[in-house]
Protein backbone atom coordinates (compact mmCIF):
# COMPACT_ATOMS: atom_id res chain seq x y z
CA UNK A 1 0.00 0.00 0.00
CA UNK A 2 3.22 2.67 0.69
CA UNK A 3 4.21 2.13 -3.02
CA UNK A 4 0.34 2.89 -4.52
CA UNK A 5 0.76 6.31 -1.96
CA UNK A 6 4.20 6.68 -3.08
CA UNK A 7 3.02 6.66 -6.75
CA UNK A 8 1.07 9.61 -6.29
CA UNK A 9 4.17 11.25 -6.12
CA UNK A 10 5.76 10.19 -9.12
CA UNK A 11 5.48 11.38 -13.46
CA UNK A 12 5.96 8.19 -15.58
CA UNK A 13 7.95 6.68 -13.08
CA UNK A 14 10.13 9.66 -11.52
CA UNK A 15 9.84 11.96 -8.74
CA UNK A 16 7.76 15.09 -9.64
CA UNK A 17 9.00 18.22 -7.93
CA UNK A 18 5.63 19.71 -8.29
CA UNK A 19 3.63 16.91 -6.58
CA UNK A 20 6.09 16.89 -4.05
CA UNK A 21 5.09 20.90 -3.11
CA UNK A 22 1.55 19.86 -3.61
CA UNK A 23 1.52 17.24 -0.69
CA UNK A 24 4.09 19.26 1.71
CA UNK A 25 1.56 22.13 1.68
CA UNK A 26 -1.45 19.87 2.25
CA UNK A 27 0.13 17.88 4.98
CA UNK A 28 1.36 21.57 6.76
CA UNK A 29 -2.29 22.17 6.15
CA UNK A 30 -3.80 19.12 8.03
CA UNK A 31 -0.50 19.28 10.96
CA UNK A 32 -1.45 22.90 11.54
CA UNK A 33 -5.25 22.63 11.65
CA UNK A 34 -5.20 19.96 14.13
CA UNK A 35 -2.87 21.52 15.39
CA UNK A 36 -4.62 24.24 16.69
CA UNK A 37 -7.74 22.25 16.64
CA UNK A 38 -6.05 19.98 19.62
CA UNK A 39 -4.57 22.80 21.93
CA UNK A 40 -8.02 24.91 21.27
CA UNK A 41 -5.77 27.96 20.05
CA UNK A 42 -6.97 30.35 17.86
CA UNK A 43 -4.80 31.79 15.46
CA UNK A 44 -5.44 35.38 13.90
CA UNK A 45 -3.84 34.53 10.54
CA UNK A 46 -5.26 31.00 10.21
CA UNK A 47 -7.09 32.42 6.76
CA UNK A 48 -3.61 33.32 5.30
CA UNK A 49 -2.14 30.21 5.98
CA UNK A 50 -4.92 27.76 5.27
CA UNK A 51 -5.01 30.11 1.15
CA UNK A 52 -1.46 29.39 1.02
CA UNK A 53 -0.87 26.23 2.24
CA UNK A 54 -4.18 24.49 0.86
CA UNK A 55 -5.11 26.94 -2.00
CA UNK A 56 -1.37 26.62 -2.90
CA UNK A 57 -1.31 23.14 -3.15
CA UNK A 58 -4.10 23.36 -5.67
CA UNK A 59 -2.42 25.92 -7.46
CA UNK A 60 0.44 23.50 -7.79
CA UNK A 61 -1.45 20.79 -9.19
CA UNK A 62 -2.35 22.85 -11.87
CA UNK A 63 1.03 24.01 -12.81
CA UNK A 64 1.74 20.72 -12.91
CA UNK A 65 -0.88 19.92 -15.13
CA UNK A 66 0.50 23.07 -17.06
CA UNK A 67 3.92 21.69 -16.96
CA UNK A 68 2.80 17.90 -18.13
CA UNK A 69 1.26 19.40 -20.86
CA UNK A 70 3.67 21.78 -22.31
CA UNK A 71 7.23 20.38 -22.03
CA UNK A 72 6.71 16.45 -21.32
CA UNK A 73 4.01 15.27 -23.87
CA UNK A 74 4.70 15.03 -27.59
CA UNK A 75 2.19 17.58 -29.38
CA UNK A 76 -0.88 15.17 -30.21
CA UNK A 77 -0.13 12.79 -27.93
CA UNK A 78 -2.59 11.89 -24.27
CA UNK A 79 -0.90 12.62 -21.19
CA UNK A 80 0.47 9.42 -18.76
CA UNK A 81 0.26 6.07 -20.23
CA UNK A 82 -2.21 3.87 -19.22
CA UNK A 83 -1.28 0.52 -18.40
CA UNK A 84 -2.93 -2.16 -20.22
CA UNK A 85 -5.26 -4.78 -17.93
CA UNK A 86 -2.74 -7.73 -18.44
CA UNK A 87 0.05 -5.11 -17.43
CA UNK A 88 -1.81 -4.06 -14.35
CA UNK A 89 -2.75 -7.61 -13.26
CA UNK A 90 1.53 -8.43 -13.40
CA UNK A 91 1.98 -5.46 -10.97
CA UNK A 92 0.20 -7.29 -8.20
Amino acid sequence: MKEKLLEMLKENGEWSFTRWIAFIGYSAFLLGSFYLLYKGQKWDNYDTFANLTGGGGAVTQLVNKFINGKYNTNLGEPGKPVAKDEEKGAEK
